[in-house]
């Protein structure tokens, strides 16, 4: 009913330096030329005038991995803890300020990684605040710009309501944020009160950043401000196209510190274009302090920084699936519903947090979750994010049209990853068909597993073989598998293994070496597989062979001379007394010459002269049997016979012999 082309790439590029068309949600890592200069002044009112000391603190230093750092003046920590140069000058004049500036500076290489978390854990929420360090206390506490309200408080009881994992509270209250707020120039670069940010609902990176800081603390968990430059694709795009930007860090236990960029939505990590320079409680933290003692009544004048960034070398990497849907009147329809759902994997043994990206054309409406969201992954898990669209109206009759759809996960977990879409989209009619099944997790009615390519290998076994079961197992539905089990049982041996979850598509080659069980001939293996209700099961067999309770051999002429049949003596040392059937193979020289059922009272075969083509000739007999309790025994025995050339016994065959070599004598000497 639907056509969908797929591309999937999972290819790290590196890209020659052109930052024209740079998208910064790609940047996975970076080299930044990075400078920063400022100078303060003073209007002296005369010569006698003296400032007796000036101290300094520049927030300016990147706080990243920097190589080759030149600055001037000393570095120190601030009360955050940031790395910030400290500048200090004493008995300032007018003639020293001509002859020795009061300039301070700061530059080094920057090297900066876009990298996926993998949290140890996912804590129980709510955390009791007396649980976390004490240096990270304080960042549970409001202030003037991280403020407080009954609005703010009464959103967050709402958006967390029921949620019982730490970093679920971060992922619902840092989406609302991305999405609620609407980006507004206007109010750059004034520092708003949380409060008020969320009464008028716009702004810029500091009103995103102080509203999701505010919401996190009211939920009970630790969020600083951060302050520095990013990467933008706005206007015209080159390789030193850096604003000045901010975002939020919020504290994780068991990992630290992680990144949220509420603006640029990127949850849970910053792309490589992002130069943090310091943090702090809220936004009304300055880059510079300055303090000084004068003598007379001095204007002082802190002069704006500038900065300086140059993208030197950047890493693109990313996971990214393309796909397609042909839409007509006669196949998908107008106005049609369609649910896209996306299956993420986590392989490891962490939490991993990650920022999924849908985009797609703006003729299909995106009517359910977002373009870009937060993803919480558990270990060994898989999960799904589903998005609901809606088909445009007016197709011509006659006409196709072609709407491309890319999804991509921003930390560029190729991997460590393994995303699937469902090649196949799901159309209702209603809208509140998706929604009730998305909202009560009933998937079961677009759920299909498959089972197929079964063969145990090899089909015939002794005591000494490992015969091996294998298998294909598929998601042929639109939904994860999770808890896939699978059962094998025979003979009285019974497997159980959890293989975890199969997404969307999926295949999986199973395979298991069987034990032997304890009785031998025909064993029938079957192979479960059930993920919930669903269920799919297959059969294979094995012959597994038991050495018979006898002696057996054969035996013979060692030579033959190919005149008559050669008589082959059949030797069994006891005739079982239970045994069903028994079969007789026997090949010369890997070729079957007898193959048929066999009587224990035979003791002579009969083999034909035909069969005995070589000089030495190899006989090989195997006697297989079974019992009336099911068991199955076999047994192989061999021999050589030698070929010679039967004695002449008739006169007149041995006078044309000698004639026929007397002419061929002839020939020779004649050369004929």
């Amino acid at each position: 009913m639907k056509r969908l082309l797929l591309l999937l790439l999972f290819i790290p590029i590196v890209f020659a330096l052109d930052c024209s068309d740079l998208d910064p949600s790609y940047i996975g890592s970076s080299t930044i030329s990075y400078s920063a200069t400022g100078s303060i002044t003073f209007d002296f009112q005369n010569d006698r005038a003296i400032v007796e000391y000036v101290n300094t603190d520049i927030r300016a230093i990147p706080q990243a991995q920097v190589v080759n750092p030149q600055y001037s003046g000393t570095i120190r920590t601030d009360e955050f803890g940031n790395s910030m140069i400290y500048y200090q000058r004493t008995n300032i004049t007018r003639s020293s300020v001509l002859t020795n500036p009061l300039e301070w500076s700061y530059q080094a290489l920057v090297h900066l990684n876009k990298s996926l978390v993998l949290a140890n854990s996912n804590p129980s929420y709510p955390y009791p605040a007396d649980s976390f360090p004490s240096d990270v206390k304080e960042y549970l506490d409001f202030t003037r710009v991280a403020d407080n309200s009954p609005a703010i408080q009464e959103k967050v009881t709402e958006l967390i309501s029921g949620v019982t994992g730490y970093l679920d509270v971060v992922s619902k209250l840092s989406k609302f944020v991305a999405y609620f707020l609407q980006y507004n120039l206007n109010y750059a670069p004034s520092s708003i009160p949380a409060s008020q940010v969320y009464y008028q609902q716009s702004g810029v990176c500091d009103e995103f950043s102080s509203l999701l800081i505010s919401m996190l603390r009211n939920a009970g968990i630790p969020a600083r401000f951060v302050s520095g430059f990013a990467f933008t694709n706005v206007g015209v795009i080159s390789c030193t196209n850096f604003g000045p930007h901010s975002w939020v860090e919020f504290y994780l236990p068991g990992t630290g510190w992680v990144s949220i960029d509420p603006t640029y939505k990127e949850f849970f990590f910053v792309d490589a274009g992002h130069v943090p320079l310091y943090v702090s409680s809220d936004s009304s933290t300055n880059i510079i302090n300055a303090s000084y003692l004068s003598s007379m009544n001095i204007s002082v004048n802190i002069q704006t920084p500038q900065f300086n960034f140059d993208l030197s070398g950047y890493d693109f990497t990313h996971q990214v699936l393309n796909l397609s849907t042909r839409l007509s009147n006669n196949t998908l329809g107008e106005n049609d519903y369609l649910l896209l759902n996306a299956s993420i994997r986590n392989p490891t043994n962490k939490w991993a947090l990650d920022t999924l990206v849908f985009e797609t054309t703006q003729e299909l409406t995106l009517l359910y979750n977002n373009g870009t969201i937060p993803l919480v992954i558990p270990p060994n898990s898989a999960i799904s994010a589903y998005f609901i669209l809606l088909t445009p109206g007016g197709l011509e009759q006659g006409f196709s049209y072609v709407h491309p759809m890319i999804v991509r996960l921003l930390s560029g977990g190729y991997d460590l990853f393994n995303i699937t879409i469902n090649p196949s989209l799901n159309i209702a009619t209603s809208y509140n068909d998706f929604i009730n099944m998305i909202g009560n997790e009933s998937r079961n009615y677009v759920s299909n597993l498959n089972v197929y390519n079964n063969a145990i290998t090899p089909t015939m076994v002794t005591s000494s073989d490992e015969p091996v079961m294998r298998f294909d197992i598929k998601n042929a539905g639109n939904s994860v598998l999770e808890n896939v089990t699978v059962n094998v049982n025979y003979a009285g041996v019974n497997y159980n293994e959890n293989i975890g979850s199969v997404l969307i598509g999926e295949v999986i080659h199973y395979s298991k070496t069987l034990e032997l069980p304890s009785r031998s001939g025909l064993i029938t293996v079957t192979a479960t597989v059930s993920s919930g209700t669903i269920t799919n099961s297959v059969n294979s067999s094995f012959t597994l062979i038991s050495p018979p309770p006898f002696n057996f051999n054969i035996s013979g002429s060692s030579t033959y001379t190919g005149v008559g049949d050669y008589q082959l003596s059949v030797h069994t040392s006891s005739i079982p007394g239970n045994f069903v059937s028994a079969n007789l193979k026997i090949s010369v020289n890997g070729n079957a010459v007898i193959d048929k059922p066999f009587y224990f009272s035979q003791s002579v075969i009969i083999l034909p002269q035909t069969a005995f083509t070589q000089d030495s000739n190899s006989i090989i007999a195997e006697l297989t049997y079974s019992d009336t309790e099911g068991n199955y025994y076999a047994a192989r025995s061999s021999t050589n016979v030698g070929k010679v050339a039967a004695p002449i016994t008739n006169p007149f065959e041995a006078i044309g012999l000698f004639f026929k070599a007397l002419l061929d004598v002839f020939k020779l000497l004649l050369g004929l």
